[in-house]
């Protein structure tokens, strides 16, 4: 192991560190016993600074879009992409340009035949389930980022209205998606939303 990080305690606390590989453990010696103390204090903080920078480095934000699935009385068969909305250049972390003022999402139509309804109760069962699962792995992996990070760490929970900036047009003069296919869009990389406060 290469410990020349700790040439700056050796040289501030007196003291001689060496890493002993059989036993996988750091012996410190000095004169004096405060010395050695703060220096095993300050090995420990060296140590977690370095896993939490070998864990992040190559860390970006990870910002992940899911759709709720509706219930089978809130079903209609297409989401209405709307852009005449009273959210227009409130985003933060999105371009304000007067071409894209983004727009909301509703769901809109005709409700499915009552055999479609019945297969999507099932469905949206599992849907919800996968997003369950989905979401405590991505929390985890955020927690497990922070594991040696000896500083304060902040986890922030937005509420608001989720406007799309970046998203597949509708085909033709259309201005919505099919349920389904606005589901699945969600999940591509492609997508760029910001969630806005009312």
């Amino acid at each position: 192991m290469n410990t020349e990080v700790f040439d700056t305690l050796r040289s501030d606390h007196e003291c001689h560190i060496e890493y002993v590989r059989k036993t996988q453990s750091f012996h410190v010696y000095g004169m004096k016993t405060a010395n050695v103390k703060e220096a095993l204090d300050r090995i420990h903080g060296v140590l977690c600074e370095i896993a939490t920078k070998n864990r992040c480095a190559d860390a970006t934000a990870t910002r992940i879009h899911m759709v709720v699935p509706p219930t089978s009385e809130q079903l209609l068969n297409s989401v209405h992409l709307d852009g005449n909305h009273n959210l227009k250049d409130r985003q933060i972390t999105v371009k304000r340009l007067p071409e894209n003022g983004g727009v909301q999402c509703h769901l809109t139509g005709r409700k499915p035949a009552q055999r479609a309804l019945a297969a999507w109760g099932k469905k949206r069962e599992a849907l919800l389930k996968a997003n369950s699962a989905f979401l405590r792995k991505l929390v985890q992996r955020g927690l497990d980022d922070t594991l040696y990070c000896r500083a304060h760490v902040v986890m922030k929970v937005n509420f608001g209205t989720l406007v799309l900036f970046g998203y597949q047009r509708p085909a033709g003069n259309s201005n919505s998606h099919d349920t389904m296919y606005f589901m699945e869009m969600m999940r591509g990389k492609g997508i760029h939303a910001e969630v806005l406060r009312q």
